[in-house]
């Protein structure tokens, strides 16, 4: 299951995305602005940062991939549960420690940007 896949599309409808054991991808919106100063526009943009401590399941990605899977919901959660395993265990193979904060690049799309934190 490619779960980066799953969480990448739920950050286009939702603010919070929480994967349950290993942490919360937070999406903070910022409106277009103008500043007469410098008569320079600013478009509007989106900040996407992880959240470690949050780690408690609100059910909204288990209950997606139960609907869009077909799964029951205790399947999705134990799915979610195997990848959250996976990581941790990648993370601490390869020394590295969760991604804190970074923007979206340029050229990459929200699902592009979610697929890159988990991987890195």
């Amino acid at each position: 299951m490619d779960l980066a896949k799953h969480v990448g599309e739920l950050l286009y409808f939702n603010d919070c995305v929480t994967i349950p054991g290993f942490g919360s991808f937070l999406l903070e919106k910022k409106d277009a602005s103008y500043n007469e100063s410098n008569n320079l526009y600013s478009p509007p943009t989106k900040s996407l940062s992880f959240n470690q401590k949050l780690q408690s399941n609100d059910g909204v990605l288990a209950l997606h991939l139960s609907k869009l899977l077909d799964l029951s919901y205790e399947k999705s959660v134990i799915e979610i549960h195997k990848q959250v395993i996976n990581w941790n265990e990648k993370l601490k193979i390869s020394k590295l420690n969760p991604v804190s904060y970074t923007h979206l690049r340029a050229h990459e799309t929200r699902h592009d940007l979610v697929c890159r934190l988990l991987l890195e």
